[in-house]
């Protein structure tokens, strides 16, 4: 993804990207602020050698300095199994009073030192537990091995408050979360292919009373059409015709002709005969046509309306009105400065 196409889509989906994000956070903090509080107790017992000849202690000692071995194995019998077990029969309680409690140990680092600790969601429970791992421990090393003690550097106190509920580490971990899914949201609303306009219902493009093309239709065609002759520079021009009717006594010709719907559809009929099959024919209403012919040149046009003069006069126009109507037709030509032709056509066609 080019730097230009990242900056646009920050720009105009960066709501997509950031809703995600303070979403996950809040909930992610919501969750943690649910958690029960947990309470840690922890004391810290010296890992030594205990022998009273001076060569011997040397030789004792030197594996504590050298290794952190001795006091990682008394860190692993304090959490042990045994121990705790120990530690739950020492306070007299049930197996059921330690579920979700546990006894850990680590060792410190750099130092002959282990801390042993208790969690639990009960303070005092937590830090008898850690006393009593502890002093268990010690007593299991006294026991069995004369050359290493532990002795008590600090013992377990009483937690007076919990331990952290990682609120804000969960929070955050959820905003990159929502982020991370928030970006590929908007990416994909950025490269979604564009949904197929509505399909225009039949009424809305046939004309009921003529079988021709709506108006409305005709002049979404003469976009697209205009739009594909400026961009593959291919000619088209737009032949219209009207019927209009005389006046009494002689008139000029002044007004469009009232035509009734059988009329209008000989009309179409009449046209359509010296029409290809990809011209477009509509009916602009009151007794005029118009259509849309593809690759045509001006003269052509011309050519074209004056059979349709001809061919467009049906016996039952003469029936009805005599002498009292005109067949007028005309064209004009697209360019790419606009329609030029005939007047009458320029001035329809500039109307749709």
């Amino acid at each position: 993804m080019s730097a230009r196409h990242l900056g646009r889509l920050l720009r105009r989906w960066w709501w997509v990207i950031l809703a995600p994000a303070v979403v996950a956070a809040a909930l992610a903090g919501a969750l943690a602020e649910r958690r029960a509080p947990v309470y840690t107790s922890e004391g810290s017992y010296v890992v030594r050698a205990d022998v009273a000849d001076p060569s011997d202690l040397v030789r004792a000692t030197s594996p504590l300095t050298s290794s952190d071995e001795i006091v990682s194995t008394y860190a692993r019998i304090a959490r042990s199994d045994l121990i705790t077990e120990r530690a739950r029969q020492r306070l007299g309680r049930s197996a059921s009073d330690l579920e979700g409690v546990a006894v850990a140990s680590s060792v410190a680092l750099d130092a002959n030192v282990v801390l042993i600790g208790a969690r639990s969601g009960d303070p005092e429970l937590a830090r008898d537990l850690a006393k009593a791992a502890g002093e268990l421990t010690r007593e299991y090393v006294d026991e069995g091995n004369d050359t290493y003690v532990l002795e008590t550097l600090d013992a377990p106190e009483l937690p007076d408050t919990p331990d952290d509920r990682g609120i804000q580490r969960l929070a955050t971990v959820g905003a990159l979360a929502g982020l991370v899914a928030g970006f590929g949201l908007a990416v994909g609303l950025e490269n979604r292919k564009p949904s197929a306009p509505p399909r225009p219902r039949l009424r809305e493009i046939v004309d009921e009373r003529s079988s021709a093309y709506t108006k409305r239709y005709l002049q979404m065609r003469l976009r697209e059409e205009v739009s594909r002759s400026r961009g593959a520079g291919q000619t088209f021009s737009v032949g219209v015709l009207q019927i209009l009717r005389r006046r009494p006594h002689g008139a000029e010709v002044e007004e469009p002709a009232a035509l009734t719907d059988a009329e209008l559809t000989a009309l179409s009929v009449g046209i359509r005969g010296t029409l290809h099959d990809h011209d477009i024919l509509g009916h602009l209403g009151q007794g005029r046509f118009a259509a849309i012919l593809p690759g045509f040149s001006l003269d052509e046009a011309r050519t074209l309306v004056q059979q349709w003069r001809r061919s467009t006069a049906p016996t039952l126009l003469r029936d009805r009105m005599g002498r009292d109507f005109k067949v007028s037709v005309s064209a004009c030509e697209f360019e790419r400065s606009g329609f030029v032709g005939d007047a009458d056509a320029e001035l329809i066609v500039g109307d749709l």
